[in-house]
């Protein structure tokens, strides 16, 4: 038997979970960033990542500076980062 709310996602559906905050930037939420980038440098390969911030349904002026923040977190963090 399953507890209410134990899978509160399937539950709630993603456009109110967002309302509620389900979404975060970094460093905020998990992974910890410096461990993940660390291990994805142990791999010695050339990645490559998406900055992007998904929050339907919002304001469209909502996502932008959290997207903007993210990418300089990112350069903080020692990655090279293109637009």
């Amino acid at each position: 038997m399953t507890k209410p709310g134990a899978n509160l996602f399937l539950e709630l559906g993603f456009p109110p979970a967002v309302r509620l905050g389900v979404m975060v930037e970094p460093p905020l939420g998990d992974p910890d960033m410096p461990s993940l980038l660390a291990a994805l440098a142990a791999l010695d390969r050339e990645l490559y990542c998406v900055v992007e911030q998904d929050m339907y349904p919002c304001d469209w002026a909502k996502p932008l500076p959290i997207a903007q923040r993210t990418y300089e977190y990112f350069k903080t963090c020692g990655m090279k980062v293109t637009r």
